[in-house]
């Protein structure tokens, strides 16, 4: 499996930009395989959680490991009454309070101390869970979002969070909960009496009774489970979350968390828009019909009012289907062709892949292999030409001491790409095809303003970048950890495609028991193509898909750049989202239509970020590029069964961004 991610020399040796410290992969997976042979495991659960936070230790959402053990059968569960929040009452550098405590008490006492440790170094440790590659965003993700539905991080805790959870408050009060496991599916508990009939019934391969896998495993569509977020019920109530205005208009899914609003704002002729997009992801086709329909209507109804600024919200959005982050942004600005590069890495699987599947004629028999990302024809070349043959997509081409394809771009000018019902999300893009004369842009992008809290992963990026590096439009930034200075808007995966262990397995088995003609073709095919796991797996994948910027060879994984501004989050704002809008409209356009920096985080804005790193490269208009983390300014951060078989199998070998 791990051949596919598409990072690895990067991860290995990542460039100053990177704020996570380096990590080999394959010699952690060789670090447990010795410790299988040294007989150190004494449960399948330990074994499943250190191969599990070794690839969660790669910051990327799009590549994990997760055994049934582990993360399949429950889950962790703080009570809801420990959910917590991180909020500015007075101006100041955040504190940690109990949601409960938000509105409910007239002065919330913030809390200290979690489990007697300090709660600033408790959440940051507990936040290295978190798949997201920004502390700040790791921050954020640990406390209650209405965006998402969610009460945080911290009450669904990846880990084992012990027996039971005590909070100390800056008062001297304590408060102590129970923690809990929640069984995900009771009715296959029926024949488990110990350990091994639980191994039998939930961790043997053979267990496939109990996941119910698809019959479709050639499909690439799949949105991690690290990328979506656990729904708590007292918070979920519909698409538009609590704390919410009534929308204009929404997503007639309400899984589809995508709505309109319309805010007044002093100083501001016209008001302000709001286009909250907490997802990318849909169902069936007429889902994805619904998501056009719903964005034009909604941009019609701007145009009708006169409002020329607009909020675009995309905060805890995990991503989703790529051409619905294509076409959210071929909306507001149908006048530019969006880059959205990307390659992956050139290893004999795909070669194999590739050359076989690229011989392929279109056909409803073939469809589904021809329509795969191994098709040449899938793809055109970074200046929008078409490759002649796989060999002329494939390469391959040498950066960072790894190998890897030719520049990807997709032919959005293809029906089989995006209008097939079958194959894809059965509509066109705009600005393509039969909406082709959707071309005049409405708004400047000084008029624009994307908002994010650095939740914001795989299609939210490609959304992003594309809004920021392209269109030019600003960015806010909002909470993070509790210091001054700048965050990034986007602390998420910003890998361009995710591929699932199951669809490469099936894909390679497909070709050893279809395509082999010979033995001895097996035999070869056989020694580099991934096989099945010798345990069952709740969730496994790669990150296929790089996104590279033009004139570069690093994956914007690796990029750290900075919002045009952040603000930190207040107990209004958690209480009515308008406060919030109000406060980046404000700041965006409140100075007679001009950026009002003052009012940003200090050192955040991006007038000081220059005047602080005067020698740092400004990467764009839209992006300042940095060394490490974000920089704070003036606040410092507070401070046993057969496991041989399957650790071999392992390391022998689209929720996040996917085409359908």
């Amino acid at each position: 499996m791990t051949e596919f991610q598409s990072t690895m020399s990067y991860l290995e040796d990542p460039p100053s930009s990177y704020a996570e410290p380096a990590v080999d992969i394959l010699s952690g997976l060789n670090e447990i395989k010795q410790k299988i042979s040294d007989g150190e495991y004494t449960n399948e659960f330990t074994f499943e959680a250190e191969v599990a936070q070794l690839l969660t230790s790669a910051h990327d959402g799009h590549f994990g490991f997760e055994g049934m053990a582990y993360a399949g059968v429950f889950r962790w569960r703080r009570d809801e009454e420990a959910a917590l929040v991180s909020l500015s009452l007075d101006g100041s550098v955040p504190k940690v309070y109990a949601w409960a405590d938000i509105g409910e008490v007239q002065e919330p006492s913030p809390v200290v101390q979690i489990n007697g440790q300090d709660v600033i170094a408790f959440l940051q440790e507990e936040s290295e869970a978190v798949s997201l590659h920004d502390p700040d965003a790791r921050w954020n993700d640990m406390f209650v979002s209405a965006t998402a539905d969610t009460f945080g991080a911290f009450t669904n805790s990846k880990d084992y969070p012990g027996p039971n959870t005590t909070l100390t408050f800056e008062n001297g009060t304590t408060n102590s909960y129970i923690n809990s496991a929640i069984v995900l599916d009771p009715g296959f508990w029926g024949n488990v009496e110990d350990g091994e009939s639980f191994y039998l019934t939930f961790i043997a391969p053979s267990s496939l009774g109990f996941r119910e896998r698809s019959t479709d495993q050639l499909s690439t569509y799949h949105m991690p489970k690290r990328l979506m977020k656990t729904r708590d019920n007292n918070i979920q109530k519909r698409a538009s979350p609590l704390t919410f205005p009534e929308p204009f208009i929404t997503h007639p899914d309400e899984l589809v968390s995508v709505s309109g609003y319309f805010i007044d704002q002093d100083g501001i002729e016209g008001g302000v828009a709001v286009l909250a997009i907490y997802t990318f992801l849909t169902g069936e086709d007429d889902e994805n019909v619904a998501f056009q329909d719903m964005l034009q209507d909604f941009l019609a109804e701007i145009r009708n009012r006169g409002t020329r600024r607009i909020i675009v919200d995309v905060r805890s959005n995990g991503g989703g289907k790529v051409f619905l982050g294509y076409e959210a942004f071929k909306q507001l600005f149908p006048s530019i062709e969006i880059f959205g590069a990307s390659r992956y890495r050139a290893t004999d699987a795909a070669n194999l892949f590739g050359e076989q599947i690229s011989e392929l004629e279109f056909s409803q028999r073939t469809g589904e292999l021809y329509t795969l990302p191994f098709n040449f024809r899938s793809y055109i070349d970074e200046n929008l030409e078409a490759f002649s043959d796989w060999e002329d997509m494939f390469g391959p081409v040498t950066a960072n001491g790894d190998t890897f394809t030719e520049l990807l771009r997709y032919n959005l000018s293809d029906p089989l790409l995006t209008m097939s019902q079958l194959y894809s999300l059965g509509i066109s893009i705009t600005g393509y095809l039969d909406r082709a004369d959707i071309t005049e842009d409405y708004f400047d992008p000084d008029d624009v303003v994307v908002l994010s809290d650095g939740v914001c992963a795989s299609t939210c990026n490609i959304f992003v970048e594309a809004l920021t590096q392209q269109a030019g439009v600003r960015s806010f930034a909002v909470g993070g950890r509790p210091q001054l200075g700048p965050m990034q808007p986007v602390g998420g995966t910003k890998g361009t495609l995710v591929l699932p262990a199951d669809f490469l397995v099936s894909l390679s088995g497909l070709f050893l028991s279809d395509v082999a003609r010979t033995r001895q073709q097996f035999n070869e095919w056989a020694s580099f193509l991934p096989f099945p796991f010798s345990i069952a797996t709740a969730d496994a994948t790669v990150n296929f898909q790089d996104s590279i910027r033009p004139g570069s060879d690093t994956p914007t994984q690796f990029t750290n750049e900075t919002a045009n501004c952040r603000v930190f989050y207040t107990p209004e704002m958690m209480t009515d989202v308008t406060n919030l809008w109000g406060a980046v409209a404000g700041i965006a356009w409140g100075d007679g239509g001009q950026m009002d920096e003052g009012r940003c985080i200090q050192g955040s804005a991006r007038t000081q970020q220059n005047r602080a790193n005067p020698s740092g490269t400004d990467d764009s208009e839209a992006g300042t590029t940095s060394t490490g983390a974000a920089a704070a300014v003036v606040v410092p951060p507070m401070s046993m069964m057969p496991l041989v078989c399957a650790l071999v199998a392992l390391v022998s070998s689209l929720l996040g961004a996917s085409l359908m």
